[in-house]
């Protein structure tokens, strides 16, 4: 079952998976101190480094997810994925 999330006016959400400590530090490490990015925003940690970020594009009004990872210190976007609001 998948539950929906409102993204127009909520405070954003940060989910951890996975590795459950390493997602942790994760995203502690990259987000721990902007909780002003999260708003309006759904965070997807992992523990192998990888995000998916789904927010709404403000050029569009689309909602889209967009996934990424850090790999060897870089940040790598990957490719958008399909959304279904």
């Amino acid at each position: 079952m998948t539950l929906a999330f409102p993204m127009a006016g909520s405070p954003g959400l940060l989910v951890v998976e996975g590795d459950y400590y390493a997602s942790v530090v994760y995203a502690e490490r990259y987000f721990g101190g902007m909780p002003e990015t999260w708003k309006e925003t759904k965070i997807v940690v992992a523990g192998n480094g990888t995000m998916r970020i789904k927010r709404r594009d403000f050029q569009s009004g689309a909602i889209k997810t967009t996934r990424y990872r850090f790999h060897r210190g870089a940040l790598e976007e990957w490719q958008e994925e399909a959304s279904n609001g």
